[in-house]
């Protein structure tokens, strides 16, 4: 991508928001669940229920690992980058989470937070666990959001849950959460604790936070 951005002396960055005024990069990820291959969906009624639920308890604990850095959180409520926590059908893309149904009654779901500086492997790793969480318990969200919530008066939105604004946010979140601690080993949680601790502090010192954050996304490639 970058060797064909340069042949036109452009610069392409993954940054969740490398332009302050513009739309950001996010990286939305999808949940589906089929048996022997793509033969039969199992994404149905309560499951979905269940899954949806499961998630929306814990996305604001899960936020550090889907959303890294400092900059990740300038692009969170902007433009369609979701703030709040909710969920909504159809394509309503100003929900944190879609459930997008297909025509056999199944459904997949789309989680629109996590930005592309996140590990993939932890961000699925921790939906599934979350998802299942919801499905085993038998648990229901509440009903879902079926406005344009980026447009909804602020009295209508006191009724929401927000996710973190800030990276420091994230890591107050991360560090006090149960969940996380039951499924990820305790010496990757403190590391990664210690060292968005660290990057938040840095942060909140440097002069020039703009510049802060550009050279944090090239030590991270």
């Amino acid at each position: 991508m970058r060797t064909i951005a340069s042949r036109d002396w452009l610069f392409a960055s993954f940054m969740p928001k490398p332009l302050y005024g513009e739309s950001g990069n996010g990286l939305h990820f999808d949940i589906s669940v089929f048996k022997n291959g793509a033969d039969k969906a199992l994404f149905m009624g309560p499951e979905i229920e269940g899954a949806i639920s499961g998630i929306m308890s814990h996305i604001e604990e899960m936020t550090l690992f889907f959303n890294t850095t400092t900059n990740s959180y300038h692009r969170l409520g902007s433009f369609a980058a979701p703030r709040f926590v909710s969920w909504g059908g159809g394509n309503n893309r100003s929900q944190l989470l879609l459930a997008k149904r297909a025509r056999d009654g199944s459904a997949r779901l789309l989680l629109r937070s996590p930005d592309p500086l996140c590990s993939p492997y932890f961000a699925y790793a921790l939906l599934i666990e979350a998802a299942m969480e919801g499905i085993l318990s038998k648990s229901r969200p509440e009903a879902p959001s079926d406005f344009d919530i980026s447009r909804a008066p602020a009295e209508l939105l006191s009724r929401y849950r927000r996710l973190p604004e800030s990276l420091g946010d994230a890591v107050e979140a991360a560090r006090n959460s149960a969940f996380l601690r039951s499924r990820i080993p305790q010496a990757v949680i403190d590391k990664m604790l210690e060292c968005k601790s660290a990057e938040w502090e840095a942060y909140l010192r440097a002069e020039d936070r703009a510049q802060f954050e550009m050279s944090s996304y090239f030590e991270a490639l």
